[in-house]
């Protein structure tokens, strides 16, 4: 089992906006029971007697398997003195002892050596663990890689789903949220077909990191009280501490101030029984953070006083980063900006050396950080040093991230080239928009440098951000549909009565494709509504990856969708519209137990003689209907 922590790190926005940091506090990973026969060896039993005291005193499930271990070496098999010592690595990764965690996982992987069993998975992901904690995410990827593999070639589906989720938290932390969703998806699938709790409680946990990094904090919310259920279910008391800071940190970002106060004190009496002292130090910190937010100055430096006392129990470095940061950005908002650089840089010293470069988030947090207190301070040539700093180092970081997306699209390129000549040079469309953004990137910060240039205040610059990033959520709130996270009604007809005037002024051909599912309310009233969002999704998802990057795809009805193809002829959009009819026609839809196939009827039609938007979509609309008429799960185009 592993328990999760998110921290926040002070940034531009404030602690609860710009920047989520995620931390990854502790392993325990449980014996798989199914593994050992029932007349157990001496080692295997003290490993169950030690799962059993765990759940009321890690402190003495540890004392125990110690006092124990040189009688163990005596008669114990190396393999069963791997599975004692992979016990003993864990229980020291829930109370965050990550010395001892590293010493007893290095004992067990020298124990087994090469030999390729299902023991040296969980040993792998605990070493992981411990580089992670270090910020060393390369080392933290290579050790859960290879558990997986290990996992896989003894066929292990519970270390499999453990290896996955471990994966993804990575790449979390990394920025690359599709695929940490992915891959945490697989998990979580993994963790329904075992049954398994720990799994199920694991997988939640990351959930809630995920979708608070994406700012989607409602359903971060929900998965986290699913977590808490989950964990009382389970009897451990350090989960439900390690839910309920997870809880408080969510319930603040949605600004539910009164609930996040009573969620940490739960959590503080939770603690106060608790042997782990770390558990108060977060405590303390969630108050600091809510008073922080309800602008209770004061309040929230008496709270971090107290967490202060804690903090030398508390070994992630990433955990002592957070804390001085929260703790700058609360003495600047005092009014005390020469105490909030001296703090800054004491969280500098501790931070590793790979993040003082500018080229990461953290160090680009820290960085924006410090000239916001030189601004405040008056010293406007350090600020302006700094934020210039700031902007290169944003500038490499939105780069390697746009080059990465270019070389995983060149890749998917290479492996698809043989399907057709016009979805290549869709694909090279793609590759050369994403290169022209890196371009218009890169001089969009050189304007925003000549701007700054002429700016004393750096205040103003902040108010500009944090406008122009609330119009952006709210006008991609405005834009999508909320099921299929495809561009709803409103933008697909925008958009389209202004592709149809630029094609009609370019004498350039434009196609629409509509199509809309068949028997769709016989899917709802078969399998439930549930199936029928699920379907919705899913041939959201298919019908991109038929289309190119310039094309509009929308949901404008229940289950109707439109494709508008700017530059594309009728023959080619029929050609479009009948290869996303097999491609729905042959994928397998399953929900629950259930599983079904889908048909669609698509009506195609191409802009002539000045058309306007609304005639095009109505002979498209037209030849759907005709489509309806021959028979469903056909093409028709407009006469």
């Amino acid at each position: 089992m592993r328990k999760l922590f998110t921290a926040q790190i002070a940034a531009n926005s404030g602690l609860t906006g710009l920047l989520l940091l995620l931390l990854l506090s502790v392993g325990l990973v449980r014996a798989d029971d199914r593994e050992y026969p029932s007349d157990l060896p001496l080692a295997d039993q003290l490993v169950a007697q030690a799962r059993a005291m765990e759940s009321d005193d890690i402190n003495k499930a540890i004392l125990m398997l110690k006092n124990r271990e040189k009688e163990v070496k005596k008669v114990a098999s190396s393999g069963e003195l791997a599975r004692f010592y992979n016990k003993l690595s864990e229980l020291n990764s829930t109370l965050g002892h990550l010395a001892e965690q590293r010493e007893y996982a290095t004992k067990g992987l020298a124990l087994i050596g090469d030999e390729t069993v299902p023991i040296g998975a969980d040993l792998n992901y605990n070493l992981g663990i411990v580089y992670e904690m270090n910020a060393d995410f390369e080392s933290a990827l290579k050790y859960y890689r290879k558990g997986l593999e290990i996992a896989q070639l003894t066929n292990h589906l519970l270390y499999q789903g453990r290896g996955k989720l471990f994966i993804s938290l990575v790449y979390t932390f990394d920025g690359d949220y599709e695929r940490a969703l992915e891959i945490m998806t697989e998990s979580y699938v993994i963790a329904q077909q075992v049954n398994d709790d720990d799994l199920t409680w694991e997988v939640l946990n990351g959930l809630h990191i995920l979708y608070g990094n994406l700012n989607d904090d409602e359903k971060a919310l929900e998965v986290g009280l699913q977590a808490l259920e989950t964990s009382r279910r389970l009897g451990i008391k350090a989960l439900r501490i390690v839910d309920l800071h997870n809880i408080g940190l969510t319930q603040l970002n949605l600004k539910q101030y009164e609930q996040a106060n009573q969620t940490f004190e739960e959590m503080r009496l939770e603690s106060e029984t608790s042997t782990e002292l770390s558990d108060m130090y977060n405590a303390y910190k969630g108050f600091a953070v809510v008073a922080f937010e309800m602008d209770q100055g004061d309040r929230a430096l008496d709270y971090l006083t107290k967490a202060e006392e804690y903090l030398p129990h508390v070994q992630e470095v990433m955990v002592q980063i957070d804390f001085y940061l929260i703790k700058a950005r609360v003495l600047s908002k005092e009014d005390q900006p020469s105490l909030a650089l001296e703090v800054l840089s004491i969280a500098e010293q501790k931070m590793p050396l790979k993040y003082h470069k500018n080229d990461n988030r953290l160090g680009l947090a820290v960085l924006r950080s410090k000239s916001r207190f030189h601004a405040e301070l008056n010293n406007y040539k350090n600020a302006y040093e700094l934020l210039k700093s700031h902007s290169d180092g944003l500038r490499i970081f939105r780069r390697e991230k746009t080059q990465t997306a270019i070389r995983k699209l060149r890749v998917s390129f290479d492996v698809e080239r043989n399907e057709s000549r016009n979805n290549m040079l869709a694909k090279d469309n793609e590759i050369k928009a994403l290169q022209l953004k890196q371009a218009t990137s890169e001089q969009q910060i050189q304007i925003f440098f000549l701007v700054v240039l002429g700016m004393l205040s750096v205040g103003l610059i902040f108010v500009m951000y944090r406008q122009l990033h609330s119009r952006r959520q709210l006008k991609t709130i405005a834009e999508t549909d909320s099921l299929t996270e495809l561009f709803n009604r409103r933008y697909a007809f925008a958009s389209g009565e202004q592709m149809v005037k630029e094609g009609n002024e370019g004498d350039s051909p434009l196609s629409v494709i509509m199509f809309d599912l068949d028997h769709f309310k016989t899917i709802n009233d078969t399998y439930g509504h549930p199936a029928g969002d699920l379907v919705l999704k899913t041939i959201g998802e298919i019908s991109k990856g038929c289309l190119r990057g310039s094309d509009v795809l929308a949901r404008i009805g229940g289950e109707e969708f439109i494709a508008i193809l700017p530059g594309v002829k009728l023959e080619m959009a029929e050609f479009i519209a009948g290869r996303l009819k097999d491609k729905l026609e042959t994928f397998q839809q399953q929900h629950e137990q259930n599983k079904f196939f889908v048909t669609a009827s698509f009506g195609v039609a191409q802009n002539k003689d000045k058309d306007d938007f609304e005639h095009l979509i109505h002979r498209a609309d037209k030849a759907l209907y005709q489509a309806k008429d021959n028979g469903r799960n056909c093409v028709a185009l407009a006469g």
